[in-house]
């Protein structure tokens, strides 16, 4: 069922550090046990990672513009470190036999109006699984686009999905739509937050069986004060806490697809 409450947002969040600065011109690639950090090159990537959903074997592809196609195994954890110039970030999850991992994804935008993609549409999580998403503050204004729909969990066994994405220091645009389908049983908590100033934020989470034994936790965050308010666009069941001293409205809408949408 699609209960959400409200909650004190926290101070703590956490972070990835960029490496020591240097000249970096083509994307650097670091693998440190289960861990994989991908560095954007200074003067800004257009990168693609793919996700087949496992913990074991070739799981994760990566290819900069302009560079060749790199496989990567057994890996837990990916952090991207962007520049501060434009990055563009596009990850997909393509697991047509199921997510089966215990998988961390951190991405720290940095500088540059990046424009960050998270696709994981038709992606079942199943039994024990975790899906973890972290989309750090950059320093200027990304716009993020993030789509999920499948089932969580499997066989009377919960899987866990957590997804956190933060507009940057400059307006931003956060977008994000999750379908949970039926037959989900475990959690889904979904953060959006709003940065210091007037973003736009949108968040569609939807329940395909509303008797699903899965608990859903859904909350924007958005700056509610003065000229600096929010443009917040939710779906019924979103709770949405301003965290200015001002109350604001916001727009129910009733699509699951406004990022497909617009």
């Amino acid at each position: 069922m699609l209960r959400s409450y409200p909650r004190n947002r926290s101070t703590f969040r956490p972070s990835l550090e960029a490496l020591e600065t240097r000249e970096v011109l083509n994307c650097t690639f670091t693998v440190d046990g289960t861990t994989l950090t991908i560095q954007a090159a200074n003067s800004g990537s257009t990168i693609t990672i793919t996700d087949n959903g496992a913990g074991f074997g070739n799981n994760i592809t990566a290819q900069c513009k302009g560079e060749n196609l790199k496989t990567f195994s057994s890996i837990q954890t990916v952090n991207f470190i962007g520049s501060n110039k434009k990055d563009k970030v596009t990850y997909n999850i393509v697991a047509p036999n199921g997510f089966s991992a215990g998988r961390f994804i951190n991405i720290n935008p940095m500088g540059g109006n990046d424009i960050i993609n998270f696709n994981a549409s038709n992606v079942n999580l199943v039994a024990n699984s975790n899906l973890n998403v972290n989309i750090q503050q950059g320093t200027d204004a990304p716009t993020i686009n993030a789509s999920y729909s499948g089932v969580i969990g499997s066989l009377n066994t919960a899987a866990n999905l957590t997804f956190v994405a933060t507009a940057g220091l400059s307006p931003s645009v956060i977008c994000g739509q999750f379908q949970i389908n039926s037959g989900s049983i475990g959690t889904a908590n979904i953060t959006v937050n709003g940065g210091v100033k007037k973003d736009k934020l949108t968040l569609a989470v939807c329940q395909e069986n509303s008797g699903d034994p899965v608990q859903i936790s859904a909350v924007v965050n958005g700056v509610g004060a003065g000229k600096k308010k929010d443009i917040v666009k939710v779906t019924p069941g979103v709770i949405v806490q301003p965290t200015g001293p001002d109350q604001f409205p916001y727009k129910t809408i009733t699509t699951c697809t406004p990022c497909d949408d617009s």
